[in-house]
């Protein structure tokens, strides 16, 4: 905000003063006007309809019923994964800047074809981001590598402790 002083003669009339007021109002709006198209570079903090043209520009296209967040969040991190895609490490990456709870992530698992890379997932999570982790693997994954996504359903197990002891008495008769 732009602020502007009055000169200490001019002070003693509240008409000046109030001229001052609306000065630095007008003066501030004129500043906004001139800096809002630098806001709208940034998908975080940028205008709704911008969102389609950046998200063009970065190669992204919106999927059915993505929220605007995880929309905004896909555009911005958009080069950072596309220099990251590839690997193993990159594509955990992805899913992590992109908040997506993903278990595990294997390659190579012994005894299946090496181009095979699993992703290992909750059902509920897996559920929810099913269309959005196809999306990723078309965009960042390997061309030559098939992927699959894998289930895992976790299932709390209790174990006790506890004493075990018997004792035999062996009674002959003759």
């Amino acid at each position: 905000m732009i602020t502007l002083k009055i000169p200490s003669w001019m002070a003693k009339w509240p008409f000046f003063q109030n001229l001052m007021v609306a000065f630095q109002a007008w003066w501030g709006l004129v500043q906004e006007w001139v800096f809002w198209p630098t806001k709208q570079v940034d998908p975080l903090t940028c205008e709704p309809f911008m969102l389609p043209l950046l998200a063009y520009k970065r190669k992204i296209r919106r999927l059915n019923g993505e929220s605007e967040t995880t929309f905004r969040l896909r555009i911005s991190t958009a080069f950072q994964n596309a220099s990251e895609a590839g690997t193993i490490g990159g594509l955990r990456n992805i899913f992590q800047r992109l908040n997506i709870p993903v278990v595990d992530i294997r390659h190579k698992v012994e005894g299946r074809h090496w181009a095979v890379v699993e992703i290992h997932m909750t059902n509920d999570m897996a559920a929810k981001h099913a269309e959005l982790v196809q999306e990723i693997v078309v965009l960042y994954g390997k061309l030559c590598r098939s992927y699959e996504l894998t289930v895992v359903t976790p299932t709390p197990l209790y174990i006790r402790q506890a004493n075990f002891t018997h004792s035999t008495n062996t009674f002959v008769s003759r």
